[in-house]
C-alpha cells in the first residue's frame, strides 16, 4: 500500500502470467479442435472458445504447476462447453447432442498435443499431395464451409456432380491418411 492506495504487483502477476501463456499456447490448437468437436457453429464454439480461455486465467491459481494442463483445461472446457449448452436450451434452440451424449464423448481418451499435432501434419500433407481439383474441393467444403450446393454453384456442376466429386477428394484423403501419409513410391 502506497500513499493510502492498493498497489498492484505487477512483477507478481507477470511471472503467474508467464507460466498460464505458454501453457495456453502449447495447448490452444488441442482446446479449439476441442470445443469446435463439441459446438458445431464457428461462431458460437470461438464465443466459447474465448470464455474458457477467460475462465481458465481466472482459475490458474488453481492449477498445480506440473500437472497435465490439457486434461485441467479439457475440464474447465466442458463444463462451459455445457453451460453454453444449457443457456441455448432455455432460449428454446435445438441441440445436436442430448447432454448424455456430451458426457459420454468427455469420458472418451483423446490424443495428446503432440498426437495431435502428428494428425495435422499428415492431413497437410495429404492435402498437398491432392490434384488441384479435390484439393480446391475440399478447401470450399472444410476450410470456407460452403454448402454442397454453393460448391456446386462455384464449380459448374450439378449438386449431385458436386457431391460425387467430393466423396471421391475424401475417400482419396482418407486412403492417404490411412498410409499415415506416405508416399506409395
Amino acid at each position: 500500500m502506497r500513499d493510502g492506495h492498493c498497489v498492484r504487483d505487477v512483477k507478481d502477476e507477470d511471472s503467474r502470467m508467464e507460466p498460464y501463456v505458454q501453457l495456453l499456447a502449447e495447448h490452444e490448437r488441442y482446446l479449439s479442435g476441442y470445443v469446435y468437436g463439441m459446438i458445431p457453429n464457428s461462431a458460437d464454439a470461438e464465443d466459447v472458445l474465448q470464455d474458457i480461455k477467460m475462465a481458465l486465467w481466472r482459475e490458474f491459481e488453481k492449477f498445480e504447476l506440473g500437472s497435465n494442463f490439457g486434461a485441467w483445461s479439457r475440464k474447465v472446457a466442458f463444463h462451459r462447453v455445457m453451460a453454453f449448452r444449457k443457456k441455448k436450451a432455455i432460449e428454446g434452440k435445438r441441440l445436436i447432442f442430448s447432454d448424455a451424449c456430451m458426457e459420454y464423448l468427455e469420458s472418451q481418451e483423446v490424443p495428446t498435443v503432440g498426437q495431435v499435432d502428428g494428425m495435422s501434419r499428415r492431413l497437410s500433407a495429404c492435402i498437398a499431395k491432392m490434384k488441384g481439383v479435390q484439393r480446391e474441393l475440399i478447401r470450399l467444403r472444410y476450410k470456407e464451409e460452403f454448402s454442397i450446393e454453393e460448391i456446386a454453384m462455384k464449380t459448374g456442376k450439378t449438386v449431385a456432380a458436386a457431391y460425387r466429386a467430393l466423396s471421391r477428394s475424401r475417400l482419396s484423403l482418407r486412403e492417404c491418411l490411412n498410409q499415415g501419409g506416405r508416399d506409395e513410391g
